[in-house]
């Protein structure tokens, strides 16, 4: 005969440790450790795994959505294939990424796209060319002339300097020089006499939009790309965070005056969705529309990487309040769930035994927001 005090139960929906424990159904758990609960609610013991590569002193890693993963080791960016091989690409200490399509962007100022690497990081002058005349055969009037400095090998050519300008008579011609900087190749800029359009010594005219554009700034707290333009965010002395944003698909240049946004606190992640970008704070959680930023959230996120995209174009976020998504913002967890969140995360969207599972990794410090009293 059965006994009337116990009960099978052969589903489960999930964690439920918000509540008083009188108050949790008897098919929730409180916690669960090392197994995994599907849509049907079964339960079943998480598969272990074992080693296949040991690689030392990582600093840091990236798997693309397209699925190519990168390690950041003893100052070297690398791709790692399928038999987890590492494929050297270039010097680098970037701890933050963002990818569109095949390209990979670093905080460091590298683009890789099929193991191709292009520096970002340029050089501009702050003093524009020395200018002379001497005797020759060129028309009276006003030569002005910029110069632009490329990275060997394998840099872009950076914003021109300030103009410099020198007025001659009829029987003499201008001579333009740059200051040599090691590493990189100069290349004069100058326009006819009265004229406005800067040619090289090949006749070729200058790029209108390598005037008077600023670097890149390296060593950003979050990197994303929106609207074809690469946004960087750099936290300032203030508490807030200055986003730069490149010209479109320009991505070395920038101009801090005209295209930037400044967010309240200290950016943490940001994110593309259909409708926006995400940006994630310290305290908060915004989107911006390229036009008006607006506030999704008044809590933020731990440090390192607490966004992840979905396949169906929505954010996941791993946040002081458990997960959210976006857009539409909502909270997932929050009453349900209660986790610490962290000093620092990292997310990931994880296909395991044919199910699809949003995983947060963090060190587990802290003590829940909605925790159990």
């Amino acid at each position: 005969m059965p006994n009337p005090l116990t009960k099978t139960i052969n589903s489960f929906f999930g964690v439920r440790n918000t509540s008083p424990a009188r108050s949790i159904p008897d098919n929730a758990l409180t916690a669960a450790t090392d197994v995994d609960i599907d849509d049907a609610g079964i339960l079943t013991r998480r598969r272990g795994y074992v080693s296949s590569k040991s690689i030392p002193n990582i600093t840091s890693t990236y798997t693309t959505r397209d699925g190519v993963s990168y390690v950041v080791a003893d100052g070297q960016i690398s791709r790692l294939d399928d038999g987890l091989n590492l494929h050297t690409l270039a010097p680098s200490t970037a701890n933050c990424f963002c990818d569109i399509g095949a390209n990979l962007f670093t905080n460091d100022g590298l683009r890789i796209q099929n193991d191709e690497v292009t520096d970002l990081a340029t050089l501009v002058a702050l003093v524009g060319p020395t200018m002379t005349d001497a005797p020759g055969t060129w028309p009276a009037g006003t030569y002005s002339a910029v110069f632009t400095y490329h990275k060997a090998p394998m840099g872009l050519e950076g914003a021109t300097s300030p103009t410099s300008s020198i007025t001659i008579e009829e029987g003499r011609c201008v001579f333009a020089v740059a200051p040599v900087v090691a590493g990189y190749v100069a290349t004069i800029y100058m326009t006819d006499a009265d004229g406005t359009v800067y040619y090289d010594s090949t006749g070729a005219a200058l790029n209108p939009a390598l005037l008077i554009n600023d670097p890149i700034t390296l060593g950003g707290s979050a990197l994303a790309i929106f609207e074809s333009s690469l946004y960087v965010a750099t936290p300032l002395a203030n508490g807030s965070t200055y986003i730069g944003f490149s010209l479109p698909y320009l991505y070395h240049l920038y101009d801090s005056m005209a295209k930037y946004i400044i967010v309240p606190g200290e950016v943490r992640a940001m994110m593309p969705v259909t409708g926006g970008l995400i940006i994630a704070t310290d305290a908060a959680i915004f989107v911006w529309d390229g036009t008006v930023l607006v506030t999704l959230a008044p809590y933020g996120v731990p440090r390192g990487r607490s966004i992840t995209l979905s396949p169906d174009d929505k954010a996941k976020i791993w946040t002081y309040r458990g997960v959210c998504e976006a857009l539409p913002f909502a909270n997932l967890t929050e009453s349900k769930a209660s986790f610490p969140a962290g000093k620092l995360c990292s997310t990931a969207l994880v296909d395991h035994d044919g199910v699809q599972q949003f995983i947060a990794l963090t060190d587990g410090s802290g003590t829940a927001y909605n925790s159990r009293s």
